[in-house]
């Protein structure tokens, strides 16, 4: 078999007292482009973060199929995370105006969205939520849970270039809502955001983990991930760190 040219792994140790338990997993990470060990390619950026922009279950469902015959059983997936950033991938996303076929973009709309496309305006109306976004990230979850498949929730990224604002009662409506669709799920945890002292402050990290600690009733482990220093709170219960390698 050829080896990777680029390889990326994460691995997570979970620690949380309350639910006794601890342990690894073994993650999908990053968006590079490489050969998988039984020699399929793939792209991560659309078998992780933006899984959820392809348009076809069945798409969605046979690459948590095939993850899990590869023995990763986590993968960080976006709620609303969006790149106008390939970071070398080979894809290319389908522009929406695309009626047929299949379709992946970037570009998610949790959110009705005037000019979904445009990463800085998409126009967002962010007062409702899109229901076809949240109902196929349900039948998502619902898969995953089914072949024990551990989904790491990004409520948002770095890369999205429109955020709602901190604090507001938008942004607060936003994750009130994604707890209360998906905290039913066992397979899930929250990921408060990616490289996320990048658009938020540490204090709105801890504040935000008490929240989702008030409204999640089922107590799922919840994480950030910061560019920089690591900080956690008495509300952020997982420790990640990475075990990185690139063979040119």
């Amino acid at each position: 078999m050829e080896p990777a040219r680029f390889r990326r792994v994460l691995f997570v140790r979970i620690m949380d007292d309350a639910a006794a338990r601890s342990g690894w997993m073994r993650n999908t990470l990053g968006t590079f482009y490489g050969r998988e060990p039984d020699n399929t390619t793939s792209s991560t950026a659309q078998t992780a973060y933006w899984l959820m922009g392809w348009s076809d279950d069945k798409v969605i469902q046979s690459i948590i199929q095939r993850l899990h015959n590869l023995s990763v059983n986590r993968m960080r997936v976006t709620v609303a995370g969006r790149s106008e950033l390939y970071y070398g991938d080979p894809v290319i996303p389908t522009p929406h105006w695309m009626k047929d076929g299949l379709k992946w973009t970037p570009s998610l709309t949790p959110w009705p969205a005037a000019q979904p496309e445009d990463a800085y305006h998409p126009g967002f109306d962010y007062s409702r939520f899109d229901l076809t976004h949240w109902q196929k990230f349900e039948r998502a979850l619902a898969f995953a849970r089914d072949k024990d498949m551990i989904i790491s929730l990004v409520l948002d990224m770095n890369d999205s270039r429109s955020h709602p604002a901190a604090g507001s009662d938008d942004e607060l409506r936003f994750i009130r809502y994604a707890v209360a669709r998906f905290g039913a799920y066992s397979n899930i945890t929250w990921d408060l955001g990616d490289d996320l002292d990048q658009f938020r402050s540490d204090s709105w990290t801890r504040q935000t983990g008490k929240l989702i600690k008030e409204w999640d009733a089922y107590h799922h482990l919840a994480t950030s991930q910061p560019c920089g220093l690591y900080t956690s709170g008495p509300n952020i219960r997982m420790v990640r760190f990475y075990v990185l390698s690139r063979m040119v």
